[in-house]
């Protein structure tokens, strides 16, 4: 009797031993947003940076929402987010995504849109905070909410012109697509950086230019179909 108890306690301790080894750790993937006009940091309110089309121009404003986040493991699981992420590029404390729960792993690209989807796009759908009022897309134009507000001035022969790109509307979401690898650490916190080059909105494949294109999208279809475009490579 003895010796079937030490028995059935010896195997049980290996099979604890077994699934505490098997069990799935997780930590926090914290992504860290930062802004560049090609090899310079940006700083609001200066008139300091030179779009492709030749204008000097300043940014006075850039928010925009990030959703849709769905991570790919080497392993080919994914991990997938609902949340929805205002920025104001011009506050550090909203320049943090956090990301909990992630399985321990090489991660080795990531998906995610600069938008929302038609989910979450419509009207007063969000929290009533005063941020994403302020987001709000006007109903005689469509309903939702900005995707993105990037404002600021250009200098040109005729002297400083403001301009306003701005993005809405369901079919001018932005997908991007990263790939990269990032080695989530489990019970700690993973930090990894996502930088917005200001002047890939101007640049590529198409030139943007304020005159030609238009320095106010947001009644203007080809000119948020141009941004959406150029904007797939924003970040890196």
């Amino acid at each position: 009797m003895f010796l079937r108890v030490l028995v059935f306690i010896t195997l049980s301790m290996f099979l604890l031993a077994g699934c505490k080894k098997n069990e799935t750790q997780t930590g926090t993937l914290q992504i860290n947003l930062s802004y560049k006009v090609d090899n310079r940091a940006l700083q609001f309110d200066t008139v300091a940076y030179t779009c492709d089309a030749g204008y000097t121009y300043e940014v006075t404003r850039l928010n925009y929402y990030l959703s849709n986040f769905v991570f790919t493991k080497s392993d080919g699981s994914q991990y997938q987010s609902d949340k929805v992420f205002y920025v104001d590029a011009s506050q550090v404390a909203e320049n943090t995504l956090m990301f909990g729960n992630f399985a321990a792993g090489n991660c080795t690209g990531v998906n995610f849109v600069l938008g929302l989807d038609s989910a979450h796009n419509i009207s007063d759908l969000l929290p009533a905070t005063t941020e994403n009022i302020n987001m709000l897309w006007p109903g005689i134009m469509g309903d939702g909410y900005h995707f993105m507000k990037l404002e600021g001035h250009y200098n040109d022969t005729s002297g400083t012109v403001g301009f306003a790109m701005h993005l809405g509307r369901n079919n001018n979401r932005v997908h991007i697509q990263l790939n990269r690898s990032i080695n989530i650490t489990g019970n700690s916190t993973t930090n990894t950086n996502l930088i917005m080059n200001i002047n890939e909105w101007f640049r590529n494949p198409a030139l943007y230019d304020f005159k030609t294109d238009g320095s106010y999208s947001m009644s203007n279809d080809s000119a948020m179909h141009k941004l959406c475009t150029n904007g797939t490579d924003i970040f890196n």
